[in-house]
Order: structure tokens, then C-alpha cells, then sequence
């Protein structure tokens, strides 16, 4: 700027109308030029922070329409800043006019914050957060401590971020913390027992990241029930990875290349669901389960190798209720045992409610598979089903209206029945056979009841002809009379006296 203004004082100067009488004139007007441009700079700077600013302590909802955060209801909204320089926020710390103002939830999504310091999330400010929300941001970093004083947290997003490895002292002081969501980072280190502050943790999302999980990274975690590994890469498990997970009661392994359901799957006693969908399993067989015996929720869908689902591969799940097995487009066999009910086996699935095995390649299900009755849904649209004998049990209007799915199925044969949704079908139209056999049943039904009251009326007629009816008649008139021995002791004395001749008469 000095340069500038040096550059209109040479010209001045220089001029004819600067002269000596002028000068005192001509500098005035520079000076008062000078001022005023000064001045435009300071309200610019006030309204827009500069980059020292930007790195921490600046103001934050001044309630004015160039206010960057927004404060209301406890929460403050910081999401996508952009100042008027086209630079992005990238600080936490923040100052916020209201000195009063109670922050319960603090959101910093879609900025450019690098890194998470010691005493510079809010400061003033830490111990009434419950909700703090970094998500999609640039961080790479976070000090040792930086959550310190966070006394009242319960839920930290730091997904989409930079992060490579996390160490325990990251977390220390957030031992009320509940949920921790770390997906789509870049980590690929954990260290062991990082998790050992978060001794109230109930969720952890760590999807995305490629990670070689062992026993040791989940040591304190003894309250946890939720954890996501969607993801991760995930070949195979340790048998013991998931040890000191014993209040694990949901899993979710979405998108790994495992073949076979790892061992350590086995081992989770309270495992209620679990979600194997998206991996490289080929079959499901006796052994993959077996142990997971209060398993209630089973989401093994878009599985593009499944083909098979094997006898009594489902045996011993009784708590089981919710199974999707869609979009398996490989999947042509659902054995009739799967669940143990076409054999006198124990082990039964007796509290299945909701079935779906919609988009796969079946061609027949079994009637044995299950107790259709007692299902609330059942999803298998998108199947090239044959409309047979067979499956003529699944056209029953009774049991299955379809009206809960968005794809009704369809015959997929034969001709004649191509195309036709399940609910337009009758079972005569599947399966003639069938019919013709229920109508002679119901023909052999008819006749032995005429056959009987034939009986009846020539029963009848030969009692009338041969007047048999005069016995029964005779019987009805003249019941039969009974007797009763009078033996009885006192019975006789009376009678004795009865008959003793009177003193008068002697």
C-alpha cells in the first residue's frame, strides 16, 4: 500500500497543479486517501477473519447476517464454511459472542480442519457437549488429550477424514463416550488397547479402513453391543479377535472378501445379528452358525457366489425371527432341511417371521422348508419360480398376500402361466393334478355320506315292515320296575311288630 500511495505522491509532485502553494494542499488530500482506504481494510477484516484468525480464537455467532456459525436450540452449525476469500474454516476453537449460550451439539461437517489440539474445541465450552460432529474434514491428527474435559460426550463422528493410526492417549477422557464413528479414514494401525478409555462405549463404526484386526485393539471395550467392520478387507479373523467383545450382541461385516464365516463369529455367545452380506461366501452349510444360537437377525444378501444353502444350515438358530438372503443371483437351492423341519430332527427354527429371498435363481421351494403359516412376511419375487405341483402351496391367498413387498412374483413356467403375478394365479391353474385329486376326495365325501343315510333309511324301513318298533315302543310305555331286598335290621323289627297280635286281642 505504501508503494501504491508513493506512486500517487510522485505523480502529484510531479505535476504542474502541486505547486509550491499547492503542497500542503496536495498531501492532505493523500493523507485523507490514505485514512479512508485504511479504514475500508479494518471493517473488511472485522467481518472476514484473517488467517491468524482462522487458526483459532474468533468470534462465532454474532447474530448478524455475515454470522459464519449459526446458533440455536444448543447447537451450533458450522458446516461448509467458506469465508469471502474462498478460504475454507479449519479451526475448531471457537469464541462465541453469547457468553451465555449452552452448546449440547457442535457440527463441523465438510471444512478444512487438519488437526484436533488440547484446549482448542471450543473451550469454553467442553463440558456441556454431548454431540461433536467433524465428519468430512481433513484431519490427520488429533492430540494426545485433545478431548480432555469432554466429561459429557456421547457421540464423536470423525468420518471421511485422513486419520492413519490412532493411540490410546487420543481418547483419554472420554470415559462416557457411547458412540464412536471413525469410517472411511485411512487407518491402517491400531494400537493395542487403543480403546481402552471408552469403557462405556456401546458403538463402534471403524468401515473402510484396511485393517488387520487382533484381539489386543479391542481390550477395554467390555460394554460394547455394536460394531461395524464393513469394508476393512477382511480375508479371515483371528479365532479369538472378538474375546474381550463378550456383551456383543450386533455385527456387521458387510462387504469383506471372506469365503467362509470367520471362527470368530462362532464365538459371540449374545450375537443377535449379524450381517454378512456383500462377502464371498459360496454356501451356507451345518458349521457356518451352529454356535450362534440366539442369533434373531440374519442379513446375508447380495451375495454373488452363494449357490447353495445346505442341509440343516440354519439347524439350532431357534431365536431366529428376520432372515434376507436377497439379490444372490448365483443362489438355485434352498435344501428342504435348511431349517430342520422336513426331517424329525431337533433344532427346529420355530420362530421364523420374516423370510426374504427375493432376486435370486430359485426355480422351486421346498413345501417342507418351513411352517409356512406361521410367517408374518415372506419375500420371493424376482425368482424364475416354476408354477408346479410343487409350489402350488405358495398361490394360497390364506398365507401369503405379498402386499408387504415391492416385487410379487411371477411364474416363470410353465408357458401358459408365464408371467402371471403369484396372486393371479389359483392352485388349479399350477397344479390340475392336485385338483382333480381334491375334487375326487371331495366327491368320495359326498358319496359316503349318501352311502350312510342309504343305510339309515333301509334300517328304518325293515323295522317298520317286521314292527320291530312295537319293542322299542313297548319299552318307552312300560319302563321296567325295580326291587330292593328288605334286609335291613330295623326294616324287620318294624314289620315284627306289625304283625304281634295286640294285648287286647289275646
Amino acid at each position: 500500500m505504501a508503494q501504491k500511495y508513493g506512486k500517487h505522491l510522485s505523480y502529484l509532485t510531479g505535476n504542474k497543479m502541486c505547486s509550491s502553494w499547492h503542497w500542503r494542499l496536495c498531501i492532505l488530500l493523500i493523507c485523507s486517501s490514505y485514512i479512508c482506504n485504511a479504514a475500508d481494510d479494518d471493517s473488511k477484516s472485522e467481518k472476514e477473519p484473517s488467517e491468524k484468525d482462522k487458526e483459532g480464537g474468533w468470534l462465532a455467532c454474532d447474530g448478524t447476517e455475515l454470522e459464519t456459525c449459526h446458533c440455536e436450540q444448543e447447537e451450533i452449525d458450522c458446516d461448509k464454511v467458506v469465508f469471502k476469500d474462498d478460504a475454507p474454516l479449519a479451526t475448531a476453537n471457537l469464541d462465541i459472542f453469547n457468553k451465555s449460550f449452552k452448546v449440547s451439539r457442535a457440527t463441523f461437517r465438510e471444512d478444512s480442519i487438519i488437526s484436533l489440539k488440547k484446549g482448542k474445541i471450543l473451550p469454553d465450552h467442553y463440558k456441556t457437549i454431548k454431540e461433536l460432529d467433524f465428519s468430512k474434514n481433513r484431519i490427520a491428527h488429533i492430540e494426545s488429550g485433545a478431548f480432555e474435559g469432554f466429561t459429557n460426550l456421547r457421540k464423536l463422528y470423525l468420518s471421511f477424514n485422513r486419520l492413519t493410526q490412532l493411540k490410546k492417549d487420543q481418547f483419554l477422557g472420554l470415559d462416557g463416550l457411547h458412540q464412536l464413528y471413525l469410517e472411511s479414514n485411512k487407518i491402517t494401525t491400531l494400537q493395542d488397547g487403543v480403546f481402552e478409555h471408552l469403557t462405556d462405549l456401546k458403538r463402534l463404526v471403524l468401515d473402510g479402513n484396511k485393517i488387520k484386526f487382533k484381539k489386543e485393539m479391542f481390550r477395554g471395550l467390555d460394554s460394547l453391543e455394536e460394531l461395524s467392520l464393513d469394508n476393512c478387507g477382511i480375508e479371515d479373523l483371528d479365532v479369538n479377535a472378538f474375546e474381550y467383545l463378550s456383551h456383543l450382541d450386533k455385527l456387521s461385516l458387510r462387504g469383506n472378501p471372506f469365503t467362509e464365516v470367520p471362527r470368530a463369529v462362532k464365538h459371540l455367545v449374545f450375537l443377535q445379528d449379524l450381517d454378512l452380506s456383500g462377502t464371498n461366501l459360496a454356501e451356507i452349510h451345518a458349521e457356518s452358525l451352529k454356535d450362534d444360537t440366539v442369533l434373531k437377525q440374519l442379513y446375508i444378501s447380495d451375495l454373488p457366489y452363494l449357490y447353495a444353502v445346505q442341509d440343516c444350515a440354519f439347524c439350532n438358530l431357534e431365536s431366529l425371527e428376520v432372515v434376507h438372503m436377497n439379490n444372490c443371483s448365483k443362489l438355485h437351492e434352498i435344501h428342504p432341511n435348511a431349517f430342520g423341519w422336513s426331517e424329525a430332527s431337533e433344532g427346529k427354527v420355530t420362530g421364523l417371521k420374516h423370510f426374504y429371498v427375493e432376486h435370486c435363481k430359485l426355480e422351486s421351494i421346498s413345501e417342507d422348508l418351513l411352517p409356512w403359516d406361521t410367517l408374518d412376511e415372506l419375500g420371493i419375487g424376482g425368482n424364475p419360480i416354476n408354477c408346479n405341483c410343487e409350489t402350488a402351496f405358495l398361490l394360497e391367498d390364506e398365507y401369503f398376500s405379498y402386499d408387504y413387498t415391492n416385487t410379487i412374483p411371477k411364474c416363470a413356467a410353465p408357458p401358459n402361466l408365464k408371467g402371471r403375478p403369484f396372486t393371479k394365479v389359483a392352485q388349479a391353474d399350477a397344479c390340475p393334478v392336485k385338483a382333480r385329486a381334491e375334487k375326487s376326495g371331495r366327491m368320495a365325501g359326498v358319496f359316503m355320506m349318501l352311502l350312510i343315510l342309504v343305510f339309515c333309511t333301509i334300517g328304518v324301513y325293515y323295522c317298520i315292515v317286521n314292527k320291530k318298533y312295537e319293542v322299542f315302543v313297548k319299552r318307552i310305555q312300560h319302563p321296567p320296575l325295580s326291587y330292593s331286598n328288605l334286609s335291613n335290621k330295623d326294616d324287620q323289627q318294624g314289620l315284627e311288630q306289625d304283625f304281634q297280635q295286640r294285648p287286647e286281642d289275646v
